[in-house]
């Protein structure tokens, strides 16, 4: 499409993308959305200003230069591609990949939003193309040729002659060595990445008189007629690498403590890049995968490496020496095996999550902790145990943030705990609490914890807590409409995030023993809880704190509390190590 007439007067710009929803002539006005992001009973992906939306959520930053820019005149397109990955084009310049794994029946979806008042079609899906006809072909092209040299194997992957102006090369261009200065060192791949093909360097030599270190990551682009800039971080398109511990698109911070911190390499240490069939970017340290550190990266894509600061050298490891720990998705073909070693193992620790094939210590450990504490195992049902350490939680690329109940309300994972599931009552079924209430989480103590299960309720009669979290001394009993405010019961205190819940208020340290090893750990125990809609208030947190504590969630939105009983549902108990 091509800008025809704008208007300054207002703010925001078009949106553009691709949508599942089939919306024609004959659709009635009341079910068309008045705007695209709107747009959410079946899959769309819309581009809004640099950002990528999926069903009105944000997948991606800094995806393409801001739409807010366009004048009239420039042409914006839109292409579904043969490996199922959308494309959006500004005045014939592929942006790269928008989102991927889009199905084959969709339809372009413009939204005339702000500025833009009118545009008009110079292309359709028929061929006559003037602005993408020669993109089209070139796309098309690549991907023919990627799929080739998927199945190539013939040969390993060595460094472009094309490079930053400090670097030398040797050994077949297959070893990297900064002459001079700590920048201007960048070097690229000979070869596209291949997807499902680790490719790893090794650090050759390092000079402590630096700060900083080795950056990794991927190039969208030929490197053949480049000007490396002096840093990879200063690549601003169609870039994704890695520094320290943090994923950086074009120039911009996506993602933080991701991994181990590359500035902290030492000698002998390998560093690998890998592209899986969803194009999604993985970093591996030392042969283990750090699980997902982007996705949708531009496809097909070069490896792109920067000897900075303290890294001076680098080799490229020989295929086949290559040997990844496999960390995401077992193949058909191994899961009989690893069905062997988990009913080997079961006597120790169930291994609940289908596509996870290590074996988590910290799961472990937490395991032989909850023994400890008391509860039967009749309470729990270890089917739907998981662990939430930085390893496992890397491992499954889990999002933060999730929502749940009606109306959608969104909470935080429990990251850096284990969660083991308590098996459900009936009445969980009937009340569909699963997808109908909200999720939260309640710190307690250890002395408490027992009644609170036995009981399947946080308003334990006769009990307090010094959290103010336990309730009442009174066994008077009452109905919901005769209760009388007065009659003694406290509010149950309990939040959407367990950085919250889980402060040292709410959940104290416990010294335990690992009966296995005899080591003795600080513990700290929680619950995660179903929380019925509309029984509670949201209040602020009250512990003064002034920082921020969960990113997500305000400070004045931190504390959830009820008086209801019958409005929480017991639904896992949480263990923390520290």
């Amino acid at each position: 499409i091509r800008i025809e007439t704008l208007s300054k007067v207002w703010s925001g710009s078009l949106h553009i993308g691709l949508t599942s929803s089939a919306i024609s002539d004959s659709t009635p006005q009341s079910l068309v959305p008045t705007r695209a992001t709107e747009l959410v009973s079946k899959p769309t992906w819309v581009v809004l200003g640099s950002e990528v939306k999926k069903c009105g959520s944000l997948i991606k930053e800094n995806y393409t230069p801001s739409l807010y820019r366009l004048e009239i005149g420039n042409r914006v397109g839109v292409k579904r591609c043969a490996d199922g990955t959308m494309h959006v084009y500004i005045n014939g310049e592929d942006m790269g990949v928008a989102a991927s794994n889009i199905p084959k029946n969709v339809f372009a979806v413009i939204d005339l939003y702000g500025s833009v008042e009118s545009i008009s079609v110079i292309s359709n899906s028929g061929g006559d193309n003037p602005m993408l006809a020669s993109q089209v072909s070139t796309v098309s092209e690549l991907v023919e040729i990627d799929k080739d040299q998927d199945q190539d194997t013939s040969s390993d992957v060595s460094f472009h002659g094309n490079h930053g102006k400090n670097i030398i090369l040797s050994a077949g261009n297959c070893t990297a060595q900064r002459a001079g200065s700590y920048n201007q060192a960048v070097i690229v791949t000979s070869c596209r990445l291949k997807r499902n093909k680790l490719f790893q360097i090794k650090v050759d030599k390092l000079n402590a008189c630096w700060s900083c270190s080795l950056v990794v990551g991927v190039l969208g682009f030929t490197p053949d007629r480049f000007n490396f800039p002096v840093s990879a971080i200063g690549i601003k398109k169609s870039c994704i690498v890695v520094q320290g511990d943090s994923v950086y698109s074009c120039g911009v911070k996506v993602k933080g403590k991701y991994g181990p911190n590359l500035d902290q390499l030492k000698i002998g240490q390998t560093v690998g890049l890998l592209i899986d069939n969803d194009f999604c970017l993985h970093l591996y340290i030392d042969n283990m995968d750090q699980g997902v550190a982007a996705r949708d990266i531009p496809y097909p894509c070069y490896g792109i490496i920067d000897l900075y600061g303290q890294c001076e050298q680098v080799s490229v490891v020989p295929t086949e020496r290559v040997s990844p720990v496999p960390m995401c998705i077992a193949e058909d073909r191994e899961k009989a095996d690893f069905d062997e070693v988990v009913k080997e193992k079961s006597g120790r620790i169930n291994i609940v999550e289908p596509n996870l094939v290590r074996n988590c210590e910290y799961q472990n450990i937490c395991s032989r902790i909850k023994i400890l504490l008391g509860v039967p195992d009749g309470y729990f049902d270890t089917s739907m145990n998981i662990c939430y350490c930085d390893g496992c939680h890397k491992l499954r690329s889990d999002e933060m943030y999730h929502c749940k109940g009606d109306p959608p309300k969104e909470f935080a994972l429990p990251s850096s705990w284990c969660k083991f599931s308590f098996k459900l009552p009936n009445k969980a079924h009937t009340l569909n609490v699963q997808d109908k209430w909200h999720s939260a989480y309640y710190g307690t103590r250890m002395d408490l914890l027992r009644r609170i299960v036995d009981t399947g309720d946080l308003h334990v009669s006769g009990s307090e807590s010094g959290s103010c979290s336990i309730l009442t001394s009174s066994i008077t009993k009452y109905t919901e409409k005769s209760r009388p405010e007065t009659c003694g019961l406290k509010p149950v205190y309990l939040s959407p995030t367990i950085k919250y819940a889980g402060c040292n208020e709410f959940s104290p340290k416990y010294k335990l023993t690992d009966p296995k090893t005899k080591k003795t750990y600080c513990v700290r125990i929680g619950l995660q809880v179903w929380l019925k809609p509309g029984s509670y208030k949201v209040g602020p947190q009250s512990l003064g704190f002034d920082e921020q504590i969960d990113p997500k969630f305000k400070n004045n939105e931190l504390e959830w509390s009820t008086k209801e009983r019958g409005s929480i549902m017991l639904q896992s108990l949480l263990i923390k190590i520290e």
